[in-house]
């Protein structure tokens, strides 16, 4: 048997963090590129583009529930 003899007890480990960022990550992303679309020259404005529009689809993702896609769905 294992007895932990350390005084005072340690404090229990949080759950996880407060705050969700993966749920900020993307959109805040999307946002930045799309400023980015508006500053940068030609060909760096379509490399943000394409990256902002990577984003936003992350961004649509993340409202989606969580699924197992066809296996749940029953008739």
């Amino acid at each position: 048997m294992l007895v932990d003899a350390r005084w005072p007890p340690p404090e229990p480990e949080p759950d996880g963090p407060s705050f969700r960022w993966a749920t900020v990550r993307w959109p805040a992303l999307t946002v930045i590129l799309l400023a980015a679309v508006h500053l940068a020259p030609p060909l760096i404005a379509y490399v943000c583009l394409i990256g902002a529009l990577y984003c936003a689809i992350e961004s649509f993702a993340l409202l989606l529930p969580h699924g197992d896609g066809l296996r749940q769905h029953k008739q």
